[in-house]
C-alpha cells in the first residue's frame, strides 16, 4: 500500500512539474525592464544597468549578466551587498579611462567623471531591484545600510559657467533644449533648467563678463 501511494504522489508531482515547466520562476531582464511602463522610469532603469555593465566589465571584464549567473548559481547574498559597496566606491570616483561620446551626432568626448551621492542612491536602488526580481536576492533594507556605504552629498559652491563649457552644454543639448538656452543667452533672462541628472540649475547671464557669470 505504501509503495503504491508513493508511487501515485510521485507520478502527479512529476507530471504537476512538467505541466508547469514553461512558466518562470523569475523574470528576465527584458521583462524587468517592460515592467517599469513610464518611458522616463524605464530609461532611467536601463542607465543604471549601462553604469553597472561599465562598473563590472572595467572590474572583472564581465557584464551584468554574467555576474547574475554566477552569483544565482553559488546564492551568496552576502557577495551582493560585496558587488554593491564596490560599485558606489567605483562611481564615486573618476574614470578618465572610460568615455564615451554625446552630443546630437555623437561626437563630444566625455569621460566619466564621478557621480553624486543622490546620482548613486538612485542607480543603486534599481540595481537592487533588478538582482531581487531578475536574480531572486532577498536583500535586507538593514544589511544594505550596513554593508553599502554611499557617501554624504557636500555643499557645493556655485561657479559662473565660462563660454566654453556654454557651448559645450549647447552641442550635448537636444534641439528643444539648444533653443532654450540660446534665447536665454541672448537675452540675459533668468530660468529654471532641468540638466540630464534631473538636478534644478538656475542660470541668469550677464554677456559683459567672461566668465559669463550667472
Amino acid at each position: 500500500m505504501y509503495e503504491i501511494t508513493y508511487f501515485l504522489v510521485s507520478y502527479y508531482y512529476h507530471l504537476y512539474s512538467f505541466c508547469m515547466s514553461y512558466i518562470q520562476e523569475t523574470n528576465s531582464k527584458e521583462e524587468f525592464l517592460e515592467s517599469r511602463t513610464s518611458p522616463r522610469t524605464r530609461s532611467n532603469v536601463e542607465y543604471s544597468l549601462v553604469q553597472f555593465d561599465r562598473f563590472y566589465i572595467s572590474k572583472f571584464q564581465k557584464n551584468s549578466d554574467n555576474i547574475l549567473k554566477d552569483l544565482k548559481e553559488e546564492h551568496s547574498v552576502e557577495k551582493v551587498y560585496s558587488i554593491l559597496n564596490a560599485f558606489v566606491i567605483w562611481a564615486s570616483k573618476d574614470h578618465p579611462e572610460i568615455v564615451t561620446f554625446r552630443g546630437r551626432y555623437k561626437t563630444i568626448p566625455f569621460p566619466f567623471k564621478a557621480l553624486n551621492p543622490i546620482t548613486i542612491r538612485r542607480y543603486l536602488n534599481n540595481i537592487r531591484a533588478y538582482f531581487e526580481e531578475v536574480g531572486e536576492f532577498e536583500l535586507s533594507d538593514r544589511r544594505m545600510s550596513k554593508r553599502v556605504k554611499i557617501p554624504k552629498a557636500s555643499k557645493v559652491d556655485l561657479e559662473p559657467i565660462d563660454r566654453v563649457e556654454l557651448r559645450t552644454l549647447c552641442d550635448m543639448a537636444s534641439f528643444e533644449n539648444k533653443t532654450l538656452y540660446m534665447i536665454l543667452k541672448d537675452s540675459g533672462a533668468t530660468d529654471r533648467i532641468i540638466s540630464p541628472n534631473q538636478t534644478i540649475l538656475i542660470f541668469f547671464f550677464l554677456l559683459t563678463h567672461n566668465p559669463l557669470q550667472g
